[in-house]
């Protein structure tokens, strides 16, 4: 079993996973057949960072809210919350997206590492 790459990991490659290597007997020899999976570390992350974007957005639109509603005339204010509502739900969806990405593509480094051998 192999931990690789970084919580901090901007692509499938360098992602944060473990991969694991299992012997099969295969007609008159053996097949090597790699699974890779998440780390803990690295789910716990995602959901926290998920979590806080949506925190931050519902904050944001709250007070977007009661600036319209007491400081009518603020246009300003309520456009730069107008704003960040929108940056903060952009991340969470972006977030969503780049981890459905790294999953789909998991297996790159097992099917590299597994091309290495004779």
């Amino acid at each position: 079993m192999i931990e690789q790459g970084s919580l901090w990991g901007c692509s499938p490659k360098t992602y944060k996973k473990i991969i694991s290597f299992h012997f099969i007997p295969y007609d008159s020899g053996t097949r090597v057949v790699s699974d890779t999976s998440w780390t803990s570390d690295n789910i716990a992350l995602t959901i926290l960072g998920l979590i806080i974007c949506i925190i931050f957005a519902g904050l944001f639109w709250w007070l977007k809210a009661e600036v319209s509603r007491i400081w009518w005339r603020s246009s300003a204010l309520i456009n730069t919350l107008n704003l960040l509502v929108f940056i903060f739900i952009g991340l969470a969806v972006f977030g969503v997206f780049f981890d459905v990405y790294c999953y789909a593509k998991r297996e790159i480094v097992a099917e590299k590492l597994l091309r290495l051998l004779p």
